[in-house]
């Protein structure tokens, strides 16, 4: 009901399982999919990656009790753009849904900085490969783990939010990542970037 009272958004359904959620995925292509993380078939990150790996267009955000580092980086490996609390207010979801169809990640800042640390720590500690990332694509990606949203990292840089947004697409498919989420910390555990690291 909240949804639907959004000019800019429509309810498409609801899903009491992962299987049946991939069918309303093929039957009305979302834009945004709410998936719980206890689901009676699969869990919400095994679900995700599902979601992902068919629909990669489709911007996921896991709602769930916990947001341990460990549970949001492997959420982060599904591909899921954010996390939101069980007990997020309906404004709050409102707008999450809203920075989600943008592309923009959404994890708490202590939270973002526990999983980059722990994916730091994770890192095999051989040199970074910086996967063809450009100079500017790396000072885009050091201020994205940093838990910037492009408008910020646009203004921060001096460029348009156009070719800000044209620089992140490029890291998502040079790092194979599906979320900005997935990017980060997927560049923390290879050394490209460091937990808190600015950029020049």
């Amino acid at each position: 009901m909240a949804i639907d009272l959004q000019d800019d958004m429509v309810f498409l359904g609801a899903a009491s399982s992962v299987e049946e959620g991939m069918t309303l995925c093929e039957k009305d292509k979302p834009d945004i999919v709410l998936m719980d993380i206890q689901m009676p078939d699969v869990d919400g990150i095994t679900g995700t990656r599902m979601i992902k790996e068919r629909f990669p267009e489709v911007h996921v955000l896991i709602v769930t009790g916990h947001t341990e580092p460990a549970l949001v980086a492997r959420g982060a490996e599904a591909g899921a753009s954010g996390f939101l609390p069980k007990q997020t207010p309906v404004t709050e979801i409102l707008r999450a849904v809203r920075t989600a169809s943008d592309g923009e990640m959404l994890v708490p800042a202590s939270v973002l900085a526990a999983v980059l640390e722990e994916a730091r720590a994770a890192s095999k500690g051989a040199p970074a490969d910086q996967r063809g990332l450009t100079e500017r694509e790396l000072e885009v990606l050091a201020l994205l783990g940093q838990g910037f949203d492009a408008n910020t990292i646009a203004k921060r840089l001096t460029i348009q939010l156009s070719t800000c947004r044209g620089h992140i697409k490029s890291i998502l498919r040079k790092l194979g990542a599906h979320s900005q989420l997935e990017a980060v910390v997927t560049a923390t555990r290879e050394g490209i970037i460091a937990p808190g690291a600015s950029a020049r």
